[in-house]
């Protein structure tokens, strides 16, 4: 199914819900592309929870994808905010949290 295909992979043609690029700009578009192409596409991707899996925080869709991961773990990139944002929208979620690339700049 080429939904499957969207699914970010470690190694390979191992897919799963994990990817090794600490910003996952290439998957995000995979994924929201498949919510662009028709009604029907649109449905079958949202429902799919292992598409929504890899999360950036801060960002637009961090609560949207959280929401649509239903009950998976989740792969969070996070950057460091002064403002809390990553506590703030991960604390419900801390224990849905398998992986976490936080980055935090030299300078603060």
């Amino acid at each position: 199914m080429i939904f499957e295909h969207s699914l970010p992979s470690l190694d390979g043609d191992i897919r799963h819900s994990g990817c090794k690029d600490p910003r996952p700009s290439s998957h995000l578009r995979a994924r929201t592309t498949l919510t662009s192409v028709c009604q029907k596409w649109r449905r079958i991707a949202t429902d799919m929870a292992s598409l929504w899996t890899v999360v950036d925080v801060p960002g637009p869709t961090t609560a949207e994808f959280v929401a649509r991961s239903k009950e998976l773990p989740l792969q969070v990139f996070a950057s460091y905010s002064p403002d809390g944002a990553i506590g703030a929208a991960l604390a419900p979620h801390a224990g849905r949290v398998r992986d976490l690339a936080l980055h935090v700049p030299l300078a603060l």
